[in-house]
């Protein structure tokens, strides 16, 4: 089948890519230039430092022939005469009252809009759909097909298609998906769906779950939000529980409560705040829409506080730690992405503890982030510093770590569960490690009886003990 995605993002590449590993033909579009280049290089290590996932790289240099990015609208007008199906895969950021921004989306359906009416020398013979894969409001659908009905076009059906993938993992997920979910009004349009899936079909450990539009919206939107709210019980209960009595250890409750099959392990892991562009934004703007109708809100807007709160305790415990305060020190800031895996720096906790250090009016901040190219390390370092603070790009913990009063770990990269050793060689004590993530959580004690400060999420402030 031909397919075209409007949008090269995180789910427009990764899903291009994985519907060209099926053997489609796929037609990328994005305005951005510099992406589109990076993205059709062929270069393992250009294609990482724009769009860093696992196998990303791989399937787009494996899959080139069946593959095209491209910048020039007349392509995707000339494509659509034999494709079948649309991917809207433009950014829905959230507003601040915490609906979603969707001017990218309109404008985007506005263009394809004007160029579906063409189609076919204006004939518009070949059915057609166009697939919402970008996270939108419930009632998104019957906006899309009023817009294509009021610019006249025709032959074309509006699909909710929503992702389910994991940052770091998103290759994976599209290949081995969790599920698959198409929401659809019309028998041709899950007919297209069906085809364009047709690798699932009979696979009996992917469900394929068909509904319609406003069913497949709100799916994701509450699978976000459950996510979500699933991390803040750790964070705000089991957490909070375990920094307050001296004798609870995280790890320890956190087996006694998740060994539970009903409960699960998923989502219990401390941490300082949940990153990245997805879960939070999707919990605000399901807090918005039930707003709109009147509905009670509470539970959702206090999952979203207790996100902050998070953040904000950490932060504060870490300014009264640290020997002589923030003020005129330096500090190492160690993960700058979301997550592992991934060189996604939005809504990412390490950019906002450099922030904050910052305002408190550091005197140096050295950042190190493994997932994260040199370039754009440098770029970040630039950009955050000012008369006040300086910004340093560092290559290694150890660089990040030398010279500075404090260390905050606040990413869950594998290699900074090994930073004990580096602690011992780089850094003398008196010195405070605030491990955001429970990295070294086993290594606590020891390190305390070499005269070290630990603060952790999820327990009490570790004193030395030595004298």
């Amino acid at each position: 089948m031909q397919l075209v995605f409007i949008g090269s993002g995180f789910v427009g590449t990764t899903t291009a890519a994985a519907c060209a590993s099926f053997g489609h033909d796929v037609l990328l579009y994005d305005i951005n230039d510099a992406r589109v280049a990076s993205l059709s290089s062929r270069n393992r290590r250009t294609i990482d430092a724009c769009l860093f996932e696992n196998g990303l790289a791989d399937l787009l240099i494996e899959h080139a022939d069946h593959i095209t990015f491209t910048t020039d609208y007349s392509i995707v007008e000339r494509t659509l005469d034999t494709a079948e199906a649309i991917f809207i895969c433009v950014p829905t950021p959230s507003r601040e009252d915490g609906s979603t921004e969707m001017s990218y989306y309109e404008s985007a359906l506005k263009k394809l809009a004007g160029a579906l009416v063409k189609r076919n020398s204006g004939k518009q013979k070949n059915r057609i759909v166009v697939i919402n894969k970008s996270t939108v409001p419930v009632d998104t659908a019957r906006f899309t097909q009023e817009q294509l009905d009021k610019a006249g076009v025709k032959n074309v059906g509006v699909v909710a298609n929503p992702e389910f993938l994991v940052e770091g993992r998103a290759i994976e997920g599209n290949i081995h998906p969790s599920r698959i979910v198409v929401g659809a009004t019309t028998s041709k349009d899950f007919a297209i769906m069906r085809r364009m899936y047709a690798h699932f079909q009979g696979n009996k450990d992917i469900p394929y779950i068909e509904v319609n539009p406003f069913e497949a919206a709100a799916g994701k939107l509450l699978a976000n939000y459950l996510l979500f709210s699933r991390l803040m019980l750790c964070y705000d209960v089991m957490g909070r529980v375990s920094e307050q009595f001296n004798d609870v250890t995280f790890e320890a409750v956190r087996k006694i409560v998740c060994s539970d099959p009903r409960i699960g392990f998923w989502g219990f892991y401390d941490s300082i705040y949940a990153g990245g562009s997805c879960l939070e934004k999707d919990a605000k703007s399901l807090a918005h829409q039930l707003e709109v109708t009147k509905a009670n809100t509470d539970l959702v807007r206090a999952s979203i506080e207790s996100n902050h709160r998070q953040l904000e305790l950490f932060l504060a415990r870490v300014k009264k730690s640290i020997a002589g305060g923030v003020k005129g020190n330096s500090i190492a800031v160690l993960g700058l992405a979301f997550k592992r895996d991934t060189n996604d720096i939005r809504n990412s906790a390490g950019p906002m503890v450099v922030e904050y250090l910052r305002s408190q009016g550091a005197a140096e901040v050295r950042v190190y982030d493994p997932g994260v190219d040199a370039a754009s390390l440098a770029a970040y370092a630039k950009e955050s510093s000012n008369k006040r603070t300086t910004v340093v790009p560092c290559k290694s913990a150890a660089e990040a770590m030398r010279g500075t009063q404090a260390s905050v770990i606040t990413t869950d990269w594998p290699e900074f569960a090994k930073l004990t050793s580096v602690f011992s060689k780089t850094v003398k004590a008196p010195y405070l490690i605030a491990d955001g993530r429970r990295m070294i959580a086993t290594d606590y004690t020891m390190l305390t009886k070499k005269g070290y400060t630990v603060l952790a999420v999820g327990s009490p402030l570790y004193r030395p003990t030595t004298k």
